[in-house]
């Protein structure tokens, strides 16, 4: 498993087989699938369907869809993406984690972390984010990163969507 990038408190990897019970953990919670408009997963089964394709297809990319391994805990708490919109060439960064671990600055953690990625060693120009207007939690995830509200857009996945974006000139007058 590649690391990716560490944070104080954590390190960013890519997904593994030996992640299905964490991640069964996390993805079988309605807390955690609601914000993402999906039923909860029913099995360890399930968890290895969807993960094996999004090994495959990020394996040795520079952009991902990543663990989130817990330091301390030693286990992967959740996800962190720097990834495509669908069907756009516009890079998201996303975040999903055990609702166990709401609250206390991990997500903020981790997507800060894959925002300073995309832009110092990938070399992205802009990253956006697309969350529910609903899940304020990210909506606060967001503002910490810098990334300021664009409006509204029914663009990604069926829904309307609130957009947030951030170029690497306004990210590097921050840090």
């Amino acid at each position: 498993m590649r690391e990716i990038f560490q944070t104080e408190r954590l390190i960013i990897r890519e997904l593994s087989e030996k992640d299905v019970p964490d991640l069964f953990e996390i993805y079988s919670r309605p807390e955690v699938m609601t914000f993402l408009q999906r039923d909860p997963v029913q099995s360890h089964d399930e968890i290895r369907e969807r993960i094996s394709p999004i090994i495959e297809m990020w394996k040795d990319k520079p952009h991902g869809y990543w663990a989130i391994w817990h330091k301390e805990d030693q286990r992967v708490i959740g996800c962190t993406m720097l990834k495509p919109l669908p069907n756009d060439d516009r890079i998201e960064v996303g975040w999903h984690l055990h609702y166990g671990y709401w609250g206390v600055g991990y997500a903020t953690e981790a997507a800060k972390g894959a925002i300073n990625y995309g832009f110092e060693v990938i070399g992205i120009e802009e990253i956006f984010a697309i969350l529910l207007a609903e899940n304020q939690a990210s909506w606060r995830v967001a503002v910490r990163c810098g990334l300021m509200h664009q409006g509204q857009t029914d663009r990604y996945h069926d829904l309307v969507l609130e957009l947030f974006r951030i170029a690497v000139d306004e990210w590097r007058s921050q840090c």
